[in-house]
């Protein structure tokens, strides 16, 4: 089971999740919804965080597996 938030520390942005053969988890979540659910394939996780902005933002990422 994963786990995951992410605290956008400045402007809008949204995140991407793939599983290890990168095919997609989940898509287009807007940064503030937290995703919790099973793994479906063993092996990383890509986490991609997309700022909606023109310049870099920080964010918090937050993970646990269970």
């Amino acid at each position: 089971m994963l786990d995951l938030h992410i605290v956008p520390k400045g402007g809008a942005m949204y995140y991407i999740l793939r599983n290890p053969d990168g095919s997609i988890l989940l898509e287009g979540t807007d940064a503030t919804v937290p995703f919790k659910g099973p793994l479906p394939q063993s092996g990383d996780v890509n986490v991609e965080v997309v700022s909606t902005q023109d310049t870099p933002q920080n964010f918090e990422l937050v993970v646990s597996i269970e």
